[in-house]
């Protein structure tokens, strides 16, 4: 990997020497033949981060998904940022460039995709406001392969608690998701609301995801015994 080689040419280059964010720009230049003023300029010596508005649909003539990303931060205090996106739609992988105020971007499919993500993994620090259904964002906290699309999901919904589907998907999740992370972010969003039953049934999955949690510590150790 690139940036494994960048920080062990870094290292090796400044080994017993002071060094300043310069150094590190400078070896990873070297490292990747890539000028990346724009990227240090953006992340490191300017303030803010970027805002994203995202909405997607499906062009059925052209078998294509359109996105359509605005930056939104205010640009008196904050520059428009250049960085490279992942979508994910389905099982499929894209990267996308969002390095204007507005950019629109077709991406092929073959048919309407049930699962859409703009910016997979959390790759890219932003605030992320994505127009999609409650039923496309369930989805995602079911289906999302990555702890952190889960988790985006998470905050998604809670913003739209009082639905029972909603809090059916959060109890769901606060049960069975694989990490605890995800069970313990679930368990939060439900804790806040105000209706006994819920509460009730969100402790239950607590202690359900604390023994899961406990169990799989417990496994791992035992394992670790054995070698």
């Amino acid at each position: 990997m690139r940036s494994l080689r960048a920080v062990q040419h870094y290292t090796k280059v400044n080994q017993h020497k002071n060094v300043e964010t310069q150094d590190l720009k400078k070896a990873i230049e070297e490292t990747t033949g890539q000028n990346l003023d724009w990227f240090f300029k953006q992340w490191v010596y300017e303030p803010g981060y970027p805002k994203y508005d995202v909405k997607w649909s499906y062009n059925q003539r052209n078998r294509t998904v359109q996105m359509v990303i605005k930056q939104s931060q205010d640009l008196t205090k904050t520059n428009l940022f250049k960085m490279p996106i992942q979508v994910r739609i389905d099982d499929a992988l894209h990267t996308i460039w969002v390095d204007k105020k507005e950019v629109v971007h077709e991406l092929p499919t073959d048919m309407r995709p049930e699962l859409v993500i703009y910016n997979a993994g959390m790759r890219v620090p932003c605030e992320l406001t994505f127009n999609k259904p409650i039923a496309e964002w369930i989805l995602q906290l079911e289906k999302g392969p990555h702890v952190l699309d889960r988790v985006a999901a998470i905050n998604a919904l809670k913003k739209k608690k009082g639905r029972k589907r909603v809090e059916n998907a959060l109890l769901k999740a606060a049960g069975s998701d694989p990490f605890w992370g995800v069970r313990k972010e679930a368990v939060q969003a439900l804790g806040r609301s105000e209706t006994k039953k819920i509460c009730k049934r969100t402790y239950g999955a607590f202690r359900r995801s604390r023994q899961q949690s406990k169990e799989s510590n417990m496994g791992c150790l035992k394992e670790l015994q054995r070698r």
